[in-house]
């Protein structure tokens, strides 16, 4: 295949197309400031709000400006670069991309913060300082004109929230059921033998409070998301006929429970 890339007097990558691809990640932020922001605001569909955003933009951008210390492409001659590669984007390479366009060089990014963010959202998943079902009991409001001082939680406080904690209160209570959990079980068992890769839509659904935090906590596009959830009610159909057609089961008596025995009354004189 000919090559669709020149290599400047610089020695920077120019494609067919003209564009010059950035020596390094200075050159990068400095012609595209806001391309991680924009990225991560269309990737995550407005469901975050700005602060989040925010705090993942500044997250991928470091891991844009420096390579691991350990990184292979730290090593003398890697991409072709006689002192290694600093920064991701020193990493891209034409010939594995089949080229040096713009849409091939920004595919390349992608791909780099797409990996990126989704071992930020899995290792936020596991951190429970981060887990949405966390409710706060701290009023970080101002009360001007009352002797409740920010911080303290009151009997006003209590009141306006308690719809919101007593249903997490039954929410969690309906998930220890003994009963349910046995039944979700079986249908985690069932949804791991027909489609595996819908077991991880199963347990962010479990372990968040809505919907909408699921689709969050898994970070996975709405639309994906909503295709995930159509087959898992199609799993869910085939699971229940599937429990019609088995036979009823009959119950076991525990091991302390005995057969109660005839008794006779004896009538003393």
């Amino acid at each position: 295949m000919p090559e669709s890339f020149t290599v400047g007097r610089d020695g920077r990558y120019v494609g067919e197309d003209g564009f010059v691809v950035p020596k390094d990640f200075g050159e990068f932020f400095e012609r595209y400031p806001l391309r991680v922001r924009r990225w991560v605001t269309r990737r995550l569909h407005r469901r975050s709000g700005q602060d989040t955003i925010l705090d993942l933009e500044q997250d991928l951008l470091l891991y844009l400006c420096a390579l691991p210390p350990d990184s292979r492409f730290r090593e003398k001659g890697a991409n072709g670069r006689s002192d290694g590669c600093t920064d991701v984007i020193q990493c891209f390479d034409p010939v594995r991309h089949f080229g040096a366009t713009a849409g091939r060089f920004h595919n390349f990014i992608n791909l780099c913060l797409a990996n990126r963010l989704s071992t930020i959202l899995a290792r936020q998943r596991h951190n429970p300082i981060c887990d949405p079902r966390n409710l706060s009991i701290a009023n970080h409001q101002e009360n001007k004109g009352h002797p409740e001082l920010v911080g303290e939680v009151g009997e006003a406080y209590l009141l306006r929230h308690s719809g919101r904690f007593a249903g997490e209160c039954r929410r969690r209570a309906h998930a220890e059921n003994p009963v349910l959990k046995t039944y979700v079980r079986e249908f985690e068992r069932f949804v791991l033998q027909r489609e595996p890769k819908l077991l991880a839509v199963v347990h962010a659904i479990q372990q968040t409070a809505t919907l909408s935090d699921a689709e969050k906590s898994i970070g996975m596009a709405n639309r994906d998301f909503r295709r995930c959830r159509r087959d898992l009610s199609l799993l869910k159909n085939r699971f229940l006929e599937q429990r019609k057609s088995l036979p009823p089961t009959q119950g076991l008596s525990s091991s302390w429970e005995t057969a109660m025995q005839k008794t006779t009354k004896v009538f003393l004189r």
